[in-house]
């Protein structure tokens, strides 16, 4: 065999190889948001326990990366009969943002993992969790 065709037949055996087992083989580029350059944090409040019909207002501080002052918006997937709200929705150079957290009549006894997103401009993202309980009204607390 000739250097190019030992050559070819190697290069064809390494790529039947990567695709026989891809967790081997590194991705690199693209493929997802940017890294993101803040951090949050609940404060006063990171684990609530409630009653259907009580509110808490905790406060989520963001931590800003050195030359991150841009804005950064919120969002929230809550389990049916919990309402999140931030306020503001979306803060620009601030380092933190008051949320209220309402339960309904509606939601379930239980507890709940709910997952607070802020998302810059650019798309970086980062998140962390509420964790919710809640409690029969009933139960003494």
């Amino acid at each position: 065999m000739t250097r190019p065709a030992i050559a070819a037949v190697t290069l064809a055996a390494l790529v039947l190889a990567a695709c026989n087992n891809p967790r081997e083989v590194p991705i690199t580029g693209g493929g997802g948001p940017p890294a993101a350059r803040f951090t949050m944090t609940l404060e006063r409040g990171a684990t609530l326990v409630l009653a259907p019909g009580e509110v808490a207002e905790p406060f989520l501080r963001i931590t800003r990366d050195p030359g991150f002052d841009g804005p950064v918006t919120f969002s929230v997937e809550p389990p049916p009969g919990v309402l999140v709200v931030f306020r503001p929705e979306t803060i620009l150079g601030a380092d933190f943002a008051e949320m209220r957290v309402v339960v309904a009549q509606s939601a379930e006894r239980t507890s709940h993992q709910i997952r607070l997103v802020g998302r810059a401009t650019d798309g970086a993202e980062t998140a962390t969790i509420l964790a919710l309980t809640v409690r029969d009204p009933s139960a003494v607390r």
